[in-house]
């Protein structure tokens, strides 16, 4: 068993996501629309690789993706941004607030 996390694609830029989805439910990843959508939780260590792979075989041009970690206070978001054939991505991990909207602490 390994780390699990819950991942959700919060925002999508281009003009078909469903070459994206296809790439990733495909084996070995296995990554399907309920594991993209924060309902399951999943462990993939290789989410960033899986990423920019997809990008590059879709016409997705940005994507914005939000973890959710099995230990308290592990949560993050990625931009990930494609330009020309290089997918760019910045991490921001978040410190949730009660009542309010999460705070950026830290940039990776």
């Amino acid at each position: 068993m390994g780390y699990i996390t819950r991942f959700r694609v919060t925002r999508t830029v281009g003009t078909d996501r469903s070459a994206f989805d296809a790439y990733l439910a495909a084996s070995p990843r296995y990554i399907n629309k309920n594991n993209l959508s924060g309902s399951e939780s999943v462990t993939w260590y290789t989410h960033d690789a899986d990423i920019r792979d997809a990008m590059l075989a879709s016409e997705l041009t940005e994507i914005d993706l939000r973890g959710e970690g099995e230990e308290q206070g592990d949560v993050w978001e990625k931009e990930y941004r494609r330009v020309d054939r290089v997918v760019v991505v910045s991490t921001y991990r978040l410190k949730l607030t009660r009542g309010g909207q999460p705070d950026v602490i830290e940039t990776l």
